[in-house]
């Protein structure tokens, strides 16, 4: 026996199986938003050099004097290979003598440039307001654009090292409002940023919220649905996510301030925060921590939810603790990264379920964030040899691709709930068969037999 089939007991697919994966589901699509917020937040305008009238530099020629544009422009700004005013660079000093003509530069040599000295002036017609136009994140500073990016990210990296340590000894529900709540406090704060250093440390804040969310959102699922209906629960996370991604250019359509945009994608998630609470803490975490008295009440519950009371009043410490035997003999409680390369098969699988479960998806976002972290240097590089971000971009989507064929097959397989059945089970080459999911009508033991 093991947990699966306590939950089994409690019922698989009850009122409290479709509540329970709904709440869980529905803060993904706005954590979608976050993650693709700085397409938006950090869109770049048409910008060129802020060019100063009269002596006294008390006048500037805006983007919206038209006659003093199509006449002025010229004499102090050059032209791009497009014969647009340059987006970075302006005359060293007026070249009066380009007014009213069709030429370009004079005496047929370049003048001399520099660096626009008074600003920039911003085409505000589609992005009211951006960090770019906000602190002039262009020319020489457009890298601090990426670097925004790739702090969100770090944060995020951060979050899965950091509070996939802490879910593990302070429990998946504690984390996962910590997490919501910390996302909705961060997401405000960024959106009244008074400087770009403010703004980036907040983002940081956010990128550990939402890997927090991430992980602990993942690990209720997974350790409340049946093995035979995970698969369909992460579909609808999946489909979730999809979602948010889809509906963000909508939203970011409507809303041209980034300041704006920002905060309402933030809101969502004090509401979230608060219905939150109604969602149970793992009981496979509450056993393995020595709360079986605060597992029986959470089971009971699930279990009077779902219909079967009869089957509630027959859920005991005693069974909890048979049930999972096997697995709290198992269970050191000092699993840690490491652990995932000891051994030969979870080495190869890079992935276990039970004690370190939260360990291996922790380990799996850090990665992934790795990634993240790097790819807006990776598009950098593409300033230099524009080919660059594809090769690596499909290459490692390729060897990415090529690995999964080491990995064994878990179709139709049920999983085990220790790194010993880990390794028994896969060096055998033998692997359980998992309950098939029944017709509507079918009768379902409560009970696997096992010999």
């Amino acid at each position: 026996m093991g947990f699966t089939d306590v939950l089994e007991k409690v019922g698989t697919a009850g009122r409290f199986h479709n509540v329970h994966i709904v709440l869980l589901a529905i803060p993904i699509g706005v954590m979608a938003t976050h993650n693709l917020l700085q397409n938006f937040v950090a869109a770049v305008p048409d910008h060129r050099c802020r060019v100063r009238l009269g002596a006294e530099g008390s006048r500037y020629l805006n983007v919206t004097e038209e006659p003093l544009r199509e006449e002025f422009l010229r004499v102090f700004l050059p032209l791009d290979e497009e014969g647009r005013p340059d987006k970075c660079l302006m005359y060293t000093s007026p070249q009066w003598h380009l007014l009213g003509t069709n030429e370009t530069q004079g005496n047929g040599s370049q003048p001399d440039t520099q660096a626009c000295t008074d600003g920039w002036v911003y085409d505000r017609s589609q992005f009211t307001m951006t960090i770019v136009t906000e602190w002039d994140l262009v020319c020489n500073r457009k890298s601090l654009r990426h670097m925004a990016q790739s702090l969100y990210m770090a944060g995020f990296l951060v979050g899965s090292i950091i509070l996939g340590r802490l879910s593990d000894r302070f429990g998946r529900r504690t984390l996962l409002l910590s997490s919501q709540l910390l996302m909705a406090v961060s997401g405000t704060c960024g959106a009244f940023s008074s400087s770009f250093p403010l703004y980036c440390f907040w983002r940081v804040l956010s990128g550990m919220a939402v890997s927090g969310m991430i992980l602990n959102t993942v690990c209720l699922i997974i350790e409340w649905i049946p093995t035979k209906l995970r698969m369909r629960a992460v579909t609808l996370c999946n489909y979730c996510y999809t979602f948010g991604q889809l509906i963000l250019p909508g939203i970011a359509y409507g809303i041209p301030d980034g300041r704006l945009l920002f905060l309402v994608l933030s809101v969502p998630f004090y509401i979230v925060f608060l219905y939150s609470w109604w969602i149970p803490e793992s009981a496979r975490w509450l056993v393995m921590n020595n709360k079986t008295d605060v597992a029986l009440k959470q089971l009971k519950r699930v279990a009077r939810m779902n219909g079967k009371k009869e089957e509630a009043e027959e859920i005991t410490a005693a069974f909890l603790k048979s049930s999972m035997e096997a697995e709290l003999t198992s269970n050191k409680g000092t699993y840690n990264a490491f652990d995932l390369f000891k051994t030969p098969t979870v080495r190869r699988i890079t992935f276990c379920i039970m004690s370190i479960w939260q360990t291996g998806v922790g380990f799996a976002n850090t990665m992934a964030r790795v990634g993240a972290i790097v790819a807006p240097m990776v598009r950098l590089s593409g300033d230099y040899l524009p080919f660059i971000p594809m090769i690596i971009y499909g290459g490692m989507a390729i060897l990415s691709g090529a690995s999964a064929f080491a990995l064994p097959e878990t179709l139709n397989t049920q999983l085990p709930d220790t790194v010993e059945d880990v390794e028994g089970r896969w060096r055998s080459g033998k692997a359980p068969k998992a309950d098939v999911i029944p017709e509507p009508g079918a009768q379902i033991p409560l009970v696997e037999q096992r010999p």
